[in-house]
């Protein structure tokens, strides 16, 4: 891709953006660098925050009455204070008595539609809604939140029904909370951030439900565990930090051995005959967000640039087709 065919665009404040472009100058005061301000826009706000620890909590009080829930717990990106700015939902895993590998995803969708719909006037939210492996309960705007029926064996697996396939899917939220708390430790903190920088990249490339992401948003978060953290906190500046981890995604992409920590479905796998890409098509995006990344470093008309390919990566490329 040549990045020196993409518009020159003067006021952030034009990119068609998640991040509230808006606030960048403002937010530049408080920060050391504007690109310092663009990763700060990709926390989700004290308000979104407030919205969504009141829907899970809400939902967990009345699910916690019924007594085929043994235990109702937050869990996923939420959880790991790696949701970006805006947050899409909040997955509560609920663990149910006497659940096994033969039970029908329907009645557990029955119980909550049941259980849920006597509560629907107090929590007002609009609709619960099928989804692969759980069930949304969703409101008229802001975050939903994503129940997911589980098991939990003795050695800390949870199993997740398929809901669409039967049997089982293995994941480790705790094993993959302690890797991740552990590679942003070595890397001076500063993993977390760019990690919802990234998210936030990987979203904007939707812009329907029936849209394709580039990458499943918790392999993406995986894929940032391994990154060297000597090499990184080496870096001067978050920038730069930024190119080096988006250089090491590049690499990582077309790793046909990746999986999450313990077990859990594999990279390749997301990468079926339905995915618009190939992982190296993947690469290439990434490579390309390194090489903006090193001449925003350089010119005030390259960061614009960058800030596209964050914000609008769809229009960004269909830009260079021009």
């Amino acid at each position: 891709s040549d990045a020196s065919q993409v518009p020159t665009i003067s006021d952030a404040s034009q990119v068609p953006t998640i991040f509230d472009a808006s606030k960048i100058p403002n937010m530049c005061a408080k920060t050391d660098t504007w690109f310092d301000a663009l990763v700060a826009s990709a926390q989700p706000t004290g308000e979104e925050l407030q919205t969504a620890k009141e829907r899970y909590e809400a939902v967990r009080a009345i699910l916690h009455k019924e007594p085929w829930v043994k235990k109702a717990v937050v869990a996923g990106s939420f959880a790991r204070m790696t949701a970006s700015h805006p947050i899409n939902d909040v997955d509560v895993f609920v663990e149910i008595d006497g659940l096994d590998a033969a039970e029908d995803f329907e009645n557990f969708k029955k119980r909550v539609c049941l259980t849920m719909s006597q509560a629907k006037s107090e929590l007002g939210f609009d609709d619960i809604r099928r989804q692969t492996h759980s069930l949304g309960i969703l409101w008229p705007s802001g975050p939903s939140v994503d129940l997911v029926p589980l098991n939990v064996n003795e050695d800390g697996t949870f199993q997740i029904i398929k809901s669409t396939l039967g049997g089982w899917l293995a994941t480790f939220p705790t094993d993959a909370s302690s890797t991740l708390n552990e590679a942003n430790e070595a890397c001076g903190g500063q993993l977390i951030p760019l990690i919802r920088l990234l998210k936030s990249w990987n979203n904007s490339w939707k812009k329907n439900d029936h849209d394709t992401k580039p990458l499943k948003s918790f392999h993406l978060e995986v894929m940032c565990y391994s990154v060297d953290p000597s090499g990184f906190v080496k870096q001067k500046t978050s920038l730069s930090r930024f190119m080096y981890l988006l250089l090491h995604l590049s690499t990582k992409v077309v790793c046909s051995s990746l999986t999450p920590p313990r077990d859990g479905s594999p990279l390749p796998a997301y990468f079926n005959d339905g995915h618009p890409w190939k992982p190296i098509d993947v690469s290439d995006f990434l490579k390309d967000g390194a090489k903006l990344t090193l001449s925003a470093e350089k010119s005030t008309a390259c960061q614009t640039k960058l800030m596209q390919w964050l914000a609008s990566p769809r229009s960004y490329y269909e830009s260079l087709k021009e």
